[in-house]
């Protein structure tokens, strides 16, 4: 029989044992739940069964019945959970808490657990000598649980159980499910690099897994080979040469992971063992020495690293609200980098004079963040520590407020200020956007700009006669007080010719006003061909991408790209100025008013060649009218278009066959973050209403391959219909429905019509219930 690991007794210390559970005379009896385990496949009942619980358990009799008592919890926060284990059969395990919703006094009388048959498995873990590694560990990885508030799991539930091997390296699992390409097996040891194992079969984004025939775990001699890792060694020095001990060096910056951290010796050395080959990123800290970070290629046989650390530079200030007052108790801490982790470790509370230091501050510029109770918190990207006090002043958080975005734009070259230039702020609010626009002169390339707080994020650029324009990623809004600096590319548009292209957009069709001055998405850019890339996969391909963004031809490319405002007045005519002859591509995205939704009106692109003008002396360009389409947009009460794809396993689909049913229509991704982030809350939907035969749930990707969200179906235990669209610029479906982004989740009800749009979360299940509630209510 395997040891298990992972507790079987919860918040409940020092319980009697079953033969004592006996009511007292004049107290109520105490609470049974009459256990049955039996054969998932079969329905027999399964005799023998071991059962862990919280109270001491005998096994399952002849019936496959085990009584326990429902005792009352130490505490309101309780959990209750029972172990089956059954050699031949899949083991799990079975929990009632208050995280599920449950009540000591509501937990069944009768409960049913049903085990699966399951297989022996087995392996032999061996050094790179070939000689036995003895107490290895052996981590059985099997899928997550069908949704995230399961009460039942098996034991080969991701982390849950581990095997150890004996002196002869042998270990044995007599519980594994049959779907062996399902499951993991991390090995460690000390001494060895952790090597992660799986099956031949399985379907895998991890390239780091080495997959073993499936009849070698059947057969017990599944081969796991551990190699000795890489030994780093080295000597931390301070300027003058002398060892520093007790530096702390840390691995991938990895803060809050003890085993990725240590300390130097007396003497200033240090050695780290079992790492694995390849980048690695290492920090040296000290007291009063400058933090640095160090990028190693790790490889056998690595020389001695000697690390000699300056004097730490000092990074001091005191943080003020707007009024110039003190702020104690503020929190100071290093941010993290664009897209990055965190660079040093390091964070301090301000004084009652409302002033922080920090002596051992690394070289540069480097992030930073000041937060403080009821004010918003405000993050300067590039501070640099050089002994001067630095004023942050940091803004009540109140209801209403407006978030600063402050910042200098100068010139990428010669670092000068620009003293003319327009800040333009794209704003988001749930589905609405809005534009500003703001210009500033000054001789110090300075600017402020406000935006309010109830927006959920924004974008910034900053654009300027003669350079480049630079852009923002998009930023929260909850991230607080932003400074932004931008340093812009010039020499664009120095010589030749400048061209004035006119026209007029036109919206035909469309009952409202057209609100054409509202800032409204309208952008001319160049038009410069995609690298041609060698890799076929999604995730090879930004990889490789992104190698050529940083290579010479990738810079170049970069700056052959030029974006150019579109402005059109109250008629819908418009101007564009100082374009160059080229090629380029002209986008327009027409919206209403935030105060009306924000919903799209109408979309329109083109390309659009600029040769050059017959007037030298003053170049332009008619564009003539330009239709813009009207968008689609689905409203309730509108009937859903009806449409004919195919699933996922190539089956015809039509939404016409579900006439007479709710059907809950969700437009997604596996590449969409946010659409995987809905599937806890869609199978908590189809679980509760999945068999109910007015309702149907219909999934359609659009992935580029029909295999992406079929096996991620399969992963996940996803059990309604999967329908695959193909990419999203292809589909003629998503046009229909007038889907923007996704997920895009839909009810639809039973005669056709749209019930509700835009569903997400716990909003998924609630508004499906009411509906096919009221229905069945109905009858």
């Amino acid at each position: 029989m395997p040891a298990f690991s992972g507790a079987v007794q919860i918040n409940q210390s020092n319980q009697p044992s079953q033969s004592n559970q006996a009511s007292e005379p004049g107290q109520a009896a105490e609470r049974q739940m009459r256990l049955q385990v039996v054969d998932v496949e079969s329905g027999l009942p399964l005799p023998n069964v071991k059962v862990r619980a919280w109270v001491r358990a005998e096994p399952t009799d002849s019936s496959g019945v085990c009584v326990l008592p429902i005792p009352k919890p130490a505490s309101e926060n309780f959990s209750y959970r029972v172990l089956l284990t059954k050699d031949g059969y899949v083991g799990q395990y079975i929990t009632w808490s208050k995280v599920l919703g449950d009540k000591p006094e509501t937990m069944p009388a009768n409960f049913t657990a049903k085990l699966e048959k399951g297989v022996s498995i087995g392996g032999i873990v061996k050094n790179d000598n070939g000689e036995p590694v003895p107490g290895a560990k052996v981590v059985l990885d099997g899928p997550p649980p069908a949704d995230i508030g399961d009460r039942i799991r098996t034991v080969v539930a991701p982390g849950y159980h581990s095997e150890r091997t004996g002196i002869d390296g042998k270990w044995h699992f007599d519980e594994a499910p049959r779907d062996l390409e399902s499951m993991t097996f991390r090995v460690s040891a000390p001494e060895y690099v952790q090597a992660i194992y799986g099956c031949l079969g399985s379907v895998t984004d991890d390239n780091s897994s080495v997959l073993l025939p499936k009849a070698d775990y059947l057969a017990g001699t599944a081969a796991m080979p551990l190699g000795h890792g890489i030994e780093l060694s080295g000597r931390v020095l301070d300027a003058a040469g002398k060892p520093v001990a007790d530096a702390v060096l840390t691995r991938n910056h990895e803060w809050r992971n003890p085993s990725a951290e240590l300390m130097t010796e007396t003497n200033g050395t240090f050695k780290i063992s079992n790492l694995k080959p390849g980048e690695m990123y290492l920090t040296i800290q000290a007291r009063g020495l400058a933090g640095q970070t160090r990028l190693l290629t790790l490889s056998n046989h690595m020389p001695e690293l000697t690390v000699q650390m300056a004097p730490g530079k000092v990074l001091q200030g005191k943080v003020v609200d707007p009024s110039g007052k003190p702020i104690a108790g503020a929190a100071v801490q290093m941010d993290r980098m664009e897209l990055g982790p965190i660079e040093f470790e390091w964070n301090a509370i301000t004084d009652a004079q409302g002033r922080f230091s920090w002596d051992s501050a690394p070289e540069g510029e480097h992030p930073y963040c000041f937060s403080a109770a009821g004010y918003r918190p405000r993050t300067e990207p590039s501070m640099l520590a050089n002994g001067q006090d630095a004023v942050i002043t940091l803004h009540p958080a109140i209801d209403g407020g407006q978030v600063v975005i402050d910042g200098q734009v100068t010139d990428i070259d010669s670092k000068a200020p620009l003293t003319n230039f327009t800040v333009y702020v794209k704003e988001y609010n749930g589905a609405a956007i809005s534009h500003s626009r703001e210009s500033f002169t000054n001789s110090d390339g300075r600017y402020t700009v406000s935006i309010p707080a109830t927006d959920t994020a924004y974008i910034i650029s900053v654009g300027s006669a003669r350079h480049k324009a630079a852009i923002s990623g998009m930023k929260a809004v909850g991230d607080g007080d932003l400074r932004m600096n931008f340093a812009l590319e010039g020499g664009f548009a120095m010589t030749g010719l400048l061209y004035t292209l006119d026209g007029r957009f036109v919206v035909n069709g469309y009952d409202g006003k057209v609100p054409w001055t509202n800032q409204q998405e309208m952008e001319l850019s160049t038009v410069v061909p995609m690298p041609v890339l060698a890799a076929t996969e999604p995730d090879a391909q930004r990889e490789e991408f992104q190698k050529f963004l940083e290579s010479p031809e990738g810079l170049v490319w970069q700056r052959a790209h030029h974006n150019y405002e579109v402005e059109a007045d109250d008629t819908g005519a418009f101007k564009i100025l100082d374009v160059p002859e080229g090629s380029y591509k002209l986008m327009v995205n027409l919206r209403e008013p935030r105060s009306a939704g924000g919903g799209v009106i109408a979309q329109y692109s083109t390309n659009i060649d600029v040769p050059g003008a017959a007037d030298k002396n003053s170049p332009s360009m008619d564009l003539g009218s330009l239709d813009l389409a009207l968008k689609k947009s689905l409203k309730l009460a509108d009937t859903a278009p009806p449409f004919e794809v195919k699933t996922v396993d190539g089956l015809p689909l039509r939404l016409a066959d579900f006439r007479g049913k709710y059907v809950l229509l969700d437009f997604w991704a596996t590449w969409c973050g946010p659409c995987v982030a809905e599937t806890p809350f869609l199978k908590a939907t189809y679980k509760a209403f999945g068999a109910n035969p007015r309702f149907a749930m219909i999934s359609l990707s659009v992935d580029d391959n029909p295999a992406l969200p079929k096996d991620f179906a399969r992963k996940n235990e996803v059990k309604w219909i999967q329908g695959f669209l193909g990419k999203w610029s292809d589909s003629n479906v998503t046009p229909l429905y007038g889907v923007e982004g996704i997920p895009s989740i839909f009810l639809i009800g039973p005669d056709g019509k749209i019930v509700a749009r835009d569903l997400r979360g716990d909003a998924i299940r609630e508004t499906v219930g009411k509906a096919v509630g009221a229905a069945d209510a109905k009858d």
